[in-house]
């Protein structure tokens, strides 16, 4: 049934390949539904769950559909009108590259250019730029002083207040503690200091030894130091031979969905693209199975470093979220897709869960559901993504 539906996509798309010399919303809506019909075809539906699949048509609506489209075009006009960065078609034709190059299920991508009538012109167009165009915004975004400069003249003018009696009370800071433990095979070095309050986080001696490089002297603080997600200051109250005591002064920056929505109005977006003549479609590779490990997941803007967050497997990608770096707490992450290696970001917004790490997470099938975990507390909150 699913194949059936595909195949007919396939031969619409066919006949309106670019078929006029342009490319209009309606035809990128038809090829990001066949897209989307390969990702729901091999996305599993846990046994847990009663009964069988649901349809496609059940569970993914065409108003879904359209707002991925309008995502990847309002994306590629931001990055024209804010960086003057227009994302040209020698770019396109490299992202196809580096997805066959790059991809660990080749399988699944010769299915996705299959739905795409294998039609150079529209896996740039509908595939390519959707992965591309997320990827070279969130890094033009991160540092632009244009949208961060006032946060980072706040942490300018909070690290000049800052002294060890007030370094909580700084207004709109994120303030943290946190006791790093040196541990052994697993087990606590030395006691652990008592009556503080603070949250306490076990590290190997490897991890422990990075930590006692990064952190300031003892009383000391550090400069600022600049994230994607904001600027934070570390203000280390005491290091001894297994533990450090340390302070996190947090800065968030503006989240880059909520930058993006506020400016959505003023983005205009082509009503269709002239056909570029010069693409190819890339071969794709024989899938490999050897026994061995490959780093390339490590590439292509994947989420912060952080530990104790969650992963669940969707059937077609895998999705990180939340977790811990040096203190600051996360409520961001990404997804991995495996046929086109490359990560798009979890996206924020007014239900997004709250900061958290050492959180469960679970994959209902077409959702992953948040619960628990902590922050300076325990938490009894979570959310459905």
């Amino acid at each position: 049934m699913m194949k059936r539906a595909i195949a007919a996509l396939v031969v619409a798309l066919g006949g309106m390949a670019f078929a006029d010399g342009s490319l209009s919303f309606d035809d990128r809506v038809s090829a990001q539904e066949a897209i989307e019909r390969v990702y729901y075809n091999h996305r599993i539906w846990p046994r847990e769950n009663p009964g069988q699949k649901p349809p496609f048509e059940q569970m993914i609506s065409k108003a879904q559909i359209e707002a991925k489209v309008t995502d990847y075009l309002k994306k590629s006009a931001a990055l024209d009108k804010f960086w003057q960065r227009p994302i040209t078609a020698d770019q396109l034709q490299a992202e196809m590259d580096r997805m066959a190059k790059g991809t660990k299920d080749p399988a699944t991508l010769r299915e996705l250019f299959a739905a795409l009538n294998n039609d150079p012109g529209l896996i740039a167009e509908c595939l390519a730029r959707s992965v591309l165009a997320d990827r070279l915004i969130r890094h033009w975004y991160s540092s632009d002083e244009r949208f961060h400069g006032e946060t980072r003249r706040k942490a300018e003018e909070a690290l000049a207040a800052l002294v060890h009696g007030n370094f909580r009370t700084i207004p709109g800071a994120r303030f943290q503690k946190m006791i790093f433990r040196l541990e052994q095979d697993g087990q606590g070095v030395g006691e652990l200091s008592e009556g503080r309050e603070a949250g306490v986080m076990g590290v190997s001696p490897v991890e422990f030894e990075g930590r006692v490089k990064e952190f300031p002297p003892a009383g000391g603080l550090s400069g600022i130091k600049e994230s994607p997600d904001g600027f934070r200051i570390i203000h280390t109250l005491r290091k001894a031979e297994h533990e450090m005591e340390v302070e996190f002064l947090s800065i968030p920056k503006q989240s880059f969905d909520a930058w993006l929505e506020s400016w959505s109005t003023n983005l205009q977006i082509p009503e269709a693209y002239e056909r570029e003549s010069s693409y190819s479609a890339p071969p794709i590779p024989e899938a490999a199975c050897v026994e061995g490990w490959d780093n390339g997941i490590l590439a292509h803007e994947p989420p912060d470093a952080r530990d104790y967050h969650t992963v669940v497997w969707t059937g077609v990608e895998m999705i990180v979220w939340g977790g811990n770096c040096n203190n600051a707490y996360f409520n961001t992450g990404g997804r991995y897709t495996p046929s086109t290696d490359s990560w798009v970001s979890t996206s924020m917004g007014n239900n997004v869960p709250s900061v958290r790490y050492g959180h469960t997470a679970v994959w209902t099938g077409t959702e992953m559901i948040v619960w628990g975990g902590k922050s300076d507390q325990d938490l009894d909150t979570g959310g459905r993504y």
